[in-house]
């Protein structure tokens, strides 16, 4: 048995000439059951966590953020990286905050009081490990459409996705949802129902033992 992360990935292998009947999906998982914090609680900042690079997209994200303008919501940047100082300079006068490397407590205290984390990115993930996580503290996901992120999040259901290095995209399938909070609480539910489905330990685990019991049928069935 062979193992990816996702179906992008499964369909990449099989196309590179793994047997396709042997290639199983087990996703990334969050460890741990963290509490959610209450959308109504929530504060009204969006939040990115990532490596400030190019494949990231955080240009692109920037870009969007210029778009808007002013009136833009606040943009919490976590991470460092080779663009930071260019792009505080873009974002100067924007609400737009670089908190850089911080530790992973206070990574997932930004993501569980976020109303939206985004994830521009502009090459193949292979899973988007911020996504599930994201996902446990029932925060809803803005992904680009590249790879596997649209197959984890579904758009309108517990996130949105747009074209990828599209600015106005990234616009377009945002600004919707921050304006209707119901719509933005249905997704931030769904989130974490997708967590408690897939995403956490337990389910990790049992389709792990399911990989395996398929390998031994499979090898019971070669000859010595």
């Amino acid at each position: 048995a062979f193992i990816t992360l996702s179906d992008f990935q499964r369909r990449l292998m099989a196309t590179g000439g793994l047997p396709a009947a042997k290639i199983h999906v087990k996703p990334n998982f969050y460890s741990g059951n963290p509490a959610v914090v209450p959308f109504v609680n929530r504060q009204s900042y969006l939040v990115f966590v990532g490596r400030l690079g190019e494949e990231k997209g955080v240009r692109t994200l920037i870009e969007a953020w210029k778009q808007w303008g002013a009136a833009a919501p606040e943009l919490r940047m976590i991470g460092d990286g080779p663009l930071r100082q260019e792009l505080q300079r873009e974002a100067a006068g924007l609400p737009v905050k670089f908190l850089g490397q911080v530790s992973a407590e206070v990574a997932q205290e930004q993501i569980s009081n976020a109303r939206l984390l985004v994830l521009p990115s502009e090459w193949f993930e292979t899973f988007g490990l911020v996504i599930s996580e994201a996902f446990a503290f029932g925060t809803p996901v803005a992904v680009s459409n590249l790879g596997p992120l649209p197959s984890i999040v579904q758009n309108g259901v517990n996130g949105v996705v747009f074209e990828a290095r599209n600015a106005a995209a990234l616009l377009a399938a945002v600004q919707p949802v921050l304006a209707d909070p119901s719509v933005l609480k249905g997704m931030a539910e769904n989130a974490r129902q997708d967590f408690e489905r897939l995403y956490n330990e337990q389910a990790n685990y049992e389709r792990l033992m399911e990989i395996y019991e398929q390998a031994i049928e499979v090898n019971r069935g070669i000859p010595s």
